[in-house]
């Protein structure tokens, strides 16, 4: 919703509060978006987390988060 990828979402990036809600850190890899147009970048990210447009070096959009946090 922030106009943002974050292409890194791991268990390790997100942190829970006391009350229980979910707090997203590390943004090193992210990246702005201006639109749902689709992104061809280099790979970032753990593996093991990263959706596999990512990592198949094929154009992807925000969907991509989306399929982490699914792992996660």
């Amino acid at each position: 919703s922030k106009g943002y990828i974050h292409r890194d979402l791991t268990s390790e990036n997100v942190l829970l509060t006391q009350e229980g809600v979910a707090k997203i850190i590390d943004f090193g890899f992210a990246i702005r978006v201006e639109s749902s147009q689709p992104h061809h970048l280099r790979p970032a990210g753990n593996a093991r987390w990263r959706a596999p447009e990512i990592t198949m070096k094929q154009s992807y959009t925000p969907a991509v988060d989306v399929y982490s946090f699914g792992v996660v």
